[in-house]
């Protein structure tokens, strides 16, 4: 009784901040069914108060914002929403059977927001939703360490292992009982080159392939540089390998599209894309196991591509000319690929991810007079902080006159 008692004062609270700040309204999802997005990623809620938080989508709407994608999940190192008290360290924003709560917001932010004329997604977690496991070693992917060449046990889920994958589906269940109106599926729903060795993913390659999944047949070359190893040699075994890992991620995401709309068919779904997946697919193939080509196979509703200029630029070596046709051809390739039924949206950052510094308007009106946006993309930026809004609308002007 004391829960069903706390989720009713919960849920008429939500209400309440909605007749409080104006019931009349209701632009909702519905005003833009067929328009791309324009969205905002907010990581950290540093407002303390309902009021200014209000207040704040408020002028997001106005600046031409149309969606906020809110983080509804929390890692030991990720700084708490400051609208409420965290009761743990790590874990959700929204109630679940097999998460711990961080606190349960989740119903407020969607009236909040809903009032404000904007759609909010939930951006979610996938392989490192692991809060609360205990002693289940079998759940976890393994991947090899060049250095020792043994088999390790790495932080995040497997996605092949049935009882993990349950618990994600189920998990997304919860959060698709909420007011939401999409779900972005976190960047951590990939595999880096040296996993899946998990003995169930192993034994399931050998049943679909007939192939060992074998690391000394996959590694042909090993380099160590500064203390570390590196791979600079892959067999055609591993492009195989690294294939059907692609099939199943994509697989699974689509499992848990299929799950989420169960609950409610008008939440979108989307995942996030490693910027190489338009830019370097091979590479994309090898390091994560993202191929836009093998996406298409099983569509979600949308796609961002995390075109984060200055960190390209930095990874990648390169000098403004050359970034400028790295940023054009990666976007291309990207609508190229994306699945009919899916839209594509570039994601810019707003910040230097290094120094925390906001990135000027100017050179973000640089980034953008060299994406080839066509009349389908939408445009995201991240990560979406308060006085963010002021460069908003002559960001959004510009990229309409690129569509």
């Amino acid at each position: 009784m004391r829960a069903f008692a706390k989720r009713f004062i919960q849920v008429v609270f939500a209400l309440a901040l909605v007749f409080l700040f104006g019931a009349g309204k209701s632009e909702l999802s519905v005003a833009h069914l067929s328009a791309p997005m324009r969205a905002v990623q907010i990581s950290v809620i540093t407002t303390s108060s309902w009021s200014e938080l209000r207040s704040w989508f408020s002028r997001l709407k106005s600046a031409g914002v149309d969606t906020v994608i809110i983080r509804v999940f929390k890692n030991s190192y990720d700084g708490h929403h400051k609208i409420c008290q965290p009761n743990c360290d790590v874990g959700v924003y929204f109630k679940s059977n097999y998460l711990p709560c961080v606190c349960d917001i989740l119903f407020q932010l969607c009236a909040l927001a809903h009032q404000s004329g904007l759609k909010i997604y939930a951006w979610m977690t996938t392989r490192r939703a692991d809060y609360g496991i205990k002693n289940q070693p079998e759940l976890y992917s393994r991947y090899y360490d060049l250095k020792s060449q043994s088999l390790k046990i790495s932080p995040r889920l497997s996605i092949f292992h049935p009882q993990a994958q349950v618990r994600l589906k189920a998990i997304f269940k919860e959060l698709a009982r909420y007011p939401i109106d999409g779900i972005l599926i976190q960047d951590d729903l990939m595999l880096y080159y040296n996993e899946d060795f998990n003995p169930v993913a192993i034994s399931l390659y050998y049943a679909e392939r007939s192939a060992y999944a074998l690391p000394e047949r996959f590694y042909l070359e090993i380099k160590r540089l500064n203390g570390r190893a590196r791979v600079v040699k892959y067999s055609d075994e591993f492009w195989h390998w690294s294939k059907w890992k692609a099939e199943k991620l994509a697989q699974f995401a689509f499992e848990l599209k299929r799950a989420v709309k169960e609950i409610n068919p008008r939440i979108k779904v989307g995942m996030n894309l490693y910027y190489e997946t338009a830019q370097a697919p091979k590479n994309a193939l090898a390091w994560f196991a993202q191929d836009l080509e093998v996406l298409g196979q099983y569509p979600l509703d949308f796609y961002c591509l995390m075109l984060y200029h200055r960190q390209m630029q930095n990874e990648l070596g390169l000098n403004s000319f050359q970034l400028k046709e790295v940023l054009f051809r990666s976007a291309s390739y990207f609508f190229q690929m994306t699945p009919a039924s899916s839209e594509p949206v570039i994601k810019l950052m707003l910040r230097d991810f290094e120094t925390a510094n906001p990135i000027s308007l100017e050179e973000l009106q640089d980034v953008l007079e060299h994406l080839p946006f066509n009349s389908k993309a939408g445009l995201a930026f991240f990560p979406a902080f308060r006085t963010c809004e002021r460069k908003l609308p002559i960001l959004f002007q510009a990229w309409e006159k690129k569509r």
